[in-house]
C-alpha cells in the first residue's frame, strides 16, 4: 500500500452562521486518484479551498507526510506541496503554453527575461511527464485539451505532492478527455497524489482509485473504487435520503411551437432537436460544460453557432445576429455570471432598472426621471426587491435581489403588457445561483407567473431538483448531444443524473 501523503482531519467552516463543512476529514496516498464527489452545495469547493490555502478552517487539522501545516494562505500551501488547477481555462491566449506554464516564475537575466531558459524549464517539464503538445505554440492556437494540459503543468511547475484538478474534463470532448486522463495516469508514476474533482461520475469508475462522497457538508462515504461500486450507488450516496422539491402544476396546456432548433452545433454540443411553446417552462439538463450556456447565448444572440442547422424563433427562421436583435424580437437572457454580464453593479437599482426600457421613459430625447422612477418603483415591489430604496448601488445587494434585478428590467420594456407575455422568451441560465433558499423560492413563483402570461421559459440549473420542480419538460445533454426530452413529473435526481452520465 502506498504511503500515507495527505490527511485531513475534522475540518469545519462556517460563512455568516451558515454550516458549509462539519468535520470532514479524508486521506490521500502518494500515487493515488482520489474522486471528491457530491451534488451542487456539498460543500466540494470549499474543502478543496481550505486545502489549498484560500480558505482557513475554524476547525481541524491538515497533514502532509505526517506532519501538520499550519499554511496561512495560497503562496504557503503552495510551498507545503499542494498545487491547484482550476475548472475555468487560465492560460492566456497570446502567450505560448512554456510562457503560460512560467508565468509568475519566469527566469531573468540582467534584468530581463531570460527566454531561453524559460523554454529550458518548460520543456524540461513537457519531457519528465511525456506530453506530446507544443509547448512552443501559443495557446489560442491549442485545443482545449491541450490548453488544460497546459494549466496542469504550470500547476505541476511548483513541484507539488497534491495536485487538485477541479472538473478537468467539463469542457472537454470525448478525445481531449482520454488523453488527460492518459495525462493523469503518468502522473501516478510520479507517486504525485490527485484529488479530482468531477461530476462524470463514470470517470470516477474509470479512472480514480478511490472515493469521497460529500453531502450537505458532511462526509459520507470513503472509500476505494472497484467493481462493485456503481454509478447508482455513488448517486444514493450524493442523494441520501433527501426530499425532493414538490413538483408545481403545469402552468397550462401548452401553445403553439415558438421556439425550434434541429442540427445546430456550438463548441462540442450537438443540439439534435429542441422545442419550446408558448406558457411552458423547458429545462435543459447537463453536466457543467455540457455546452447548455453556450446554446442559450445563441439563442440570445451573444454567441455564433459552428452549425447553424435549422432554426425558427417565432416562425422566423434563423438566430438573432446580435443580443440587440434578440431584445427586439423579444428574446430576453439572464446570463449565469450576473456581475459581469447581467447588472450595472456601480448603477443604482433604479438606473439597472432602466437600462432595457429608456425608450419608453425618454421623450424628445430626455428620460423622464419622474416615469423612471415610477416605473422602478413598481418592479421592487412587483418583485419583493429588498433594497435601502431605489437610490442604493445593485453591487450592495444580496445575490438574489441583484438577481431580481436582472430579471426584472425586461419586464420594464416597453409595450410588454403586464398581462400577456405570448411573444416573449426568458433564457435563464442557472438562475438562482448563489441565492438563498426563501430567495429561490420566490423565484420559482416569479418563473411560473411568466408561463402563466404565455411568456415561453427555458432554464438550466446545477441542481437538478430545482429543474424538475419548476420545469414541465427537461431536455437532457449526454454525450455532448441534446435531444431527448422528459415530463418533468416523471423525473427525479436520480433519473437525471443517470441520463446525463
Amino acid at each position: 500500500m502506498s504511503e500515507e501523503l495527505l490527511r485531513v482531519e475534522a475540518i469545519s467552516k462556517a460563512f455568516g452562521g451558515v454550516q458549509v463543512l462539519q468535520d470532514v476529514s479524508l486521506l490521500l496516498r502518494s500515487g493515488e486518484v482520489l474522486a471528491l464527489v457530491g451534488a451542487n452545495g456539498a460543500g466540494k469547493s470549499t474543502l478543496i479551498k481550505v486545502i489549498c490555502g484560500a480558505y482557513a478552517a475554524d476547525k481541524g487539522t491538515i497533514f502532509i507526510d505526517g506532519q501538520q501545516q499550519n499554511y496561512r494562505n495560497v503562496r504557503e500551501a503552495v510551498a507545503a506541496g499542494v498545487s491547484v488547477a482550476h475548472q475555468n481555462n487560465m492560460t492566456i491566449s497570446r502567450l505560448t503554453g512554456a510562457q503560460n506554464i512560467e508565468l509568475g516564475r519566469e527566469p531573468t537575466r540582467f534584468g530581463l527575461i531570460d527566454k531561453r531558459e524559460l523554454r529550458r524549464r518548460a520543456e524540461a517539464l513537457w519531457r519528465v511527464f511525456d506530453v506530446n503538445i507544443d509547448i512552443n505554440a501559443e495557446c489560442g492556437d491549442l485545443g482545449p485539451g491541450e490548453q488544460k494540459i497546459v494549466d496542469i503543468l504550470k500547476a505541476l511547475a511548483t513541484d507539488p505532492r497534491i495536485l487538485i484538478l477541479d472538473e478537468p474534463t467539463a469542457t472537454l470532448t470525448l478525445g481531449e478527455s482520454k488523453r488527460l486522463f492518459a495525462f493523469i495516469d503518468q502522473l501516478r508514476t510520479k507517486n504525485i497524489g490527485v484529488i479530482f474533482i468531477s461530476h462524470h461520475l463514470q470517470e470516477v469508475l474509470d479512472h480514480c482509485d478511490s472515493v469521497v462522497v460529500l453531502k450537505d457538508g458532511r462526509l459520507v462515504h470513503q472509500g476505494v473504487v472497484d467493481n462493485n461500486l456503481t454509478r447508482e450507488d455513488i448517486v444514493q450516496m450524493m442523494i441520501g435520503r433527501s426530499v425532493v422539491q414538490e413538483k408545481r402544476a403545469s402552468s397550462a396546456v401548452a401553445g403553439e411551437t415558438v421556439v425550434s432548433v434541429e442540427n445546430l452545433k456550438v463548441g462540442s454540443l450537438h443540439v439534435n432537436r429542441f422545442e419550446a411553446a408558448r406558457g411552458e417552462v423547458v429545462g435543459i439538463a447537463g453536466l457543467i460544460g455540457a455546452g447548455q450556456t453556450e446554446f442559450l447565448q445563441c439563442l440570445a444572440g451573444a454567441r455564433r453557432p459552428s452549425q447553424a442547422g435549422s432554426v425558427e424563433l417565432f416562425a422566423k427562421p434563423g438566430l438573432p445576429k446580435t443580443v440587440g436583435d434578440a431584445v427586439l424580437d423579444g428574446i430576453y437572457s439572464v446570463p449565469a455570471d450576473r456581475i459581469h454580464t447581467a447588472i450595472f453593479g456601480a448603477l443604482t437599482v433604479e438606473e439597472n432598472l432602466s437600462t432595457a426600457s429608456l425608450s419608453g421613459l425618454s421623450s424628445k430625447g430626455f428620460i423622464s426621471s419622474r416615469t423612471a422612477r415610477a416605473r422602478a418603483g413598481e418592479l421592487i415591489s412587483a418583485l419583493a426587491i429588498k433594497c435601502a430604496g431605489q437610490d442604493q448601488k445593485v453591487q450592495e445587494l444580496s445575490g438574489g435581489n441583484q438577481q431580481k434585478v436582472s430579471f426584472a428590467r425586461w419586464l420594464s420594456r416597453p409595450g410588454l403588457s403586464q398581462d400577456s407575455l405570448r411573444n416573449q422568451i426568458f433564457l435563464l441560465d442557472n438562475p438562482t445561483e448563489g441565492v438563498d433558499v426563501g430567495a429561490k423560492a420566490e423565484f420559482y413563483d416569479l418563473i411560473g407567473r411568466l408561463a402563466i402570461r404565455g411568456g415561453t421559459v427555458i432554464v438550466t440549473s446545477a441542481e437538478f431538483t430545482e429543474l424538475i420542480a419548476i420545469c414541465d419538460r427537461i431536455y437532457c445533454i449526454s454525450n455532448s448531444t441534446l435531444s431527448d426530452h422528459f415530463p418533468a413529473v416523471e423525473m427525479t435526481e436520480e433519473t437525471l443524473l443517470l441520463k446525463t452520465n
